[in-house]
Formats: C-alpha cells, structure tokens, sequence
C-alpha cells in the first residue's frame, strides 16, 4: 500500500511537467491531458445516517477530448469515520479505483457540469468486502477551481458496519467535493 501512495505522489508532482495540458492560460479547456485532485467530504444517507461520515482525497486523470468532454480515471483514498463509534472496529480505509467522464456545459472559464465514475473499491483490511464503486455529480468550474454536490455508492461487500447486527452493510452517501484542475 506504501509503494502505491509514494507512485501517486510521484505522479502528481510530475503533473506539470505535461506540456499537451488541457486548461489553458485562460481558463478554457483545451485538447490534451487534465487532471483534478479532490477533497471531499461524505455524509451517511438512508438507514446509515448516525455518526457516518468519510473523508476523501483523490486523484483523477485523463484526456480531455474537446471542449465539453474528459474521460479517465483515477482512485479516491477514504476513511470512514462511523467506525470510530464502534468499540470493536477500527476506522475503516477503503481505495475506490473507477474511470470517470465529465461534461462541462460551457467552453468559458465559469461553467456548469457533470460527472460520473463508475469501479471497484478495495477494502484494505479484508479484500471480501470489496464491490462496486458509483458516484455521480454536478457542480460548477472557475477556472482551475471546482465545487460540486454528489451521490456515492458502495456495493453489497460493504462500508458501513452495523453494530447491532455486527454485520458491514453497502453504503450510501451525499457528498461536497472541492477539486483544483490542472
């Protein structure tokens, strides 16, 4: 798991180094590479609301094929953070892995947009919990800079430990994400 965090590090440091970047000067998208790096924070919705919250930081990257459309992929590293209220769970550590497109409505500097990534999480405690990854967003782009407001699905293997059925549940979250584009 090191050797995976010190390889993505790496990579986004070498991120500018990209000549064929996607923003330009401007604001405007370009043809060529673009990449995001997020922080977002989760809320337990549905049954799973009670003291269920994750925090997550990621790196998606990928091409930007013209003005409106990016396709790529990328891993969102996350804690959650309901498993500190369980006396006999740890916090939980899970890397969700997905491919990702995103739709900017507008080729200006201020614009709405959408996105959705579709993928696999990894559980990194125990590799039988891991399921499917499915989130889905909208928010708005100010140049290198973006707020968005989405759903986040975790599949039947589970995050969400239930304490009274001592069983892990899927999860469901609503989320606020804020991204810096490069």
């Amino acid at each position: 798991m090191k050797k995976v965090f010190v390889a993505l590090f790496a990579l986004i440091l070498s991120m500018p180094a990209f000549n064929a970047m996607a923003l330009g000067g401007d604001g405007r998208l370009n043809r060529g590479f673009r990449g995001f790096v997020n922080v977002t924070t989760n809320f337990g919705i549905g049954s799973h609301t009670r003291d269920n919250y994750q925090l997550q930081s990621g790196f998606t990257g990928g091409y930007q094929i013209n003005q409106h459309l990016f396709v790529g992929g990328g891993l969102d590293p996350t804690l959650n953070l309901n498993a500190y209220h369980n006396d006999d769970v740890d916090a939980k550590f899970v890397l969700p892995l997905f491919s990702a497109i995103r739709f900017d409505v507008l080729d200006k500097q201020f614009t709405p947009f959408v996105e959705g990534r579709l993928g696999y999480y990894v559980d990194t405690d125990d590799s039988d919990r891991s399921d499917l990854y499915f989130y889905a967003g909208t928010g708005m782009r100010l140049s290198r800079v973006s707020l968005s407001l989405g759903y986040t699905y975790y599949g039947q293997g589970g995050n969400y430990y239930r304490a009274h059925s001592g069983k892990w549940e899927a999860g469901s979250y609503i989320g606020l994400k804020f991204a810096f584009e490069f």
